[in-house]
């Protein structure tokens, strides 16, 4: 999306082109690379600068952040650029700067909806389609008294109690 200065009048110009993800350099999985990205909007030459005022329209391919499911949806943009330019230069490059913005402002906890319930840490059921199945019942094989346990995540981040602070008043110095 590369835009020749001198075609671009003092007055202003309607501009639209499209490029797919690969062409604006975006490789991560977050645009569809089969679906064009398409700008649309307006160019003006203001001194050293190209000021875009541009809707920018994509179709987003990701995984939701809750339940892992793939997510394929249209979004849109709207962006006002300022496209500097030196004496020297012919061209001032639109699709880099579109690029820029899309990854600045992508989301990675894009969801499915905003309802989504997500995953059950537990058994890992998708709780928007099925119920969890690791909720407290009886075990198999067992006449009722037996009961299994709700698993409970606990992060390998989190530090387990230390048994070797436990009170030990033998160990404290005294004064």
């Amino acid at each position: 999306m590369k835009i020749k200065i001198r075609e671009v009048p003092l007055s202003g110009m309607a501009y639209t082109d499209q490029a797919l993800a690969a062409d604006l350099d975006i490789v991560d999985d977050f645009i569809d690379s089969r679906r064009p990205v398409v700008v649309s909007g307006t160019l003006t030459r203001i001194e050293d600068y190209i000021i875009a005022n541009v809707t920018v329209s994509y179709y987003l391919a990701m995984v939701c952040a809750r339940c892992l499911t793939d997510v394929h949806k249209a979004g849109t943009a709207v962006y006002d650029l300022e496209l500097e330019f030196g004496p020297k230069d012919e061209y001032v490059d639109l699709g880099r700067a579109v690029r820029d913005e899309l990854l600045i402002s992508y989301d990675p906890h894009t969801l499915c909806g905003d309802d989504c319930k997500g995953l059950c840490t537990g058994c890992g059921a998708d709780l928007n389609k099925e119920k969890c199945q690791c909720d407290v019942k009886p075990m198999k094989g067992s006449k009722g008294n037996a009961k299994s346990k709700k698993t409970t995540f606990q992060s390998p981040l989190t530090p387990a109690p230390d048994a070797s602070k436990a009170h030990d008043h033998h160990s404290q110095h005294q004064g």
